[in-house]
């Protein structure tokens, strides 16, 4: 295997094989201490030690934070007390994840799977900022910001 196609000239697949290259000769060539370590079921990482279930739990809790939070800081949903969307409001675009297709053949770029003609993702492109321009409550509440700080004063 050669580190340039056939006619010589460089790729980025060429400098990032002379990079691992280059990497793993200054792996070989010292002794590193070991960092993590397994004791039955505990994970030793530096000086942290903590149990398999500590980091299931750990897992856990941010998987349950992440569900609350996407919908209603990031999404910006208005939501009930049990989390969900509230009747009358802005829902979701529809969105199955089965039929998501990419195309990995596809060069060019800027392309992503969001571009597939397949997906249809066309009404999620510029939804969250046409609702923060259009729905006054979300206007004011990107103006006034997360930390619910007073509002800048109006450049004229």
């Amino acid at each position: 295997m050669t580190l340039s196609d056939f006619r010589g000239t460089p790729s980025p697949m060429n400098r990032m094989l002379r990079l691992r290259a280059l990497a793993w000769a200054q792996a070989k060539r010292r002794n590193t201490p070991g960092v993590v370590a397994w004791d039955r079921d505990r994970l030793l990482i530096d000086q942290q030690s903590f149990s398999l279930a500590d980091l299931q739990s750990m897992v856990k809790g941010l998987c349950e934070t992440v569900r609350v939070q996407l919908p209603r800081d990031v999404l910006l949903l208005d939501l009930d007390n049990a989390d969900n969307v509230r009747p009358g409001t802005t829902a979701l675009p529809e969105l199955c994840m089965d039929k998501l297709v990419d195309q990995p053949a596809e060069l060019a770029a800027g392309w992503s799977f969001l571009k597939h003609p397949q997906n249809q993702l066309e009404r999620w492109q510029d939804w969250l900022l046409d609702r923060v321009i259009e729905e006054a409550p979300l206007r004011q509440r990107f103006i006034r910001g997360l930390d619910r700080s007073e509002a800048p004063a109006r450049v004229l």
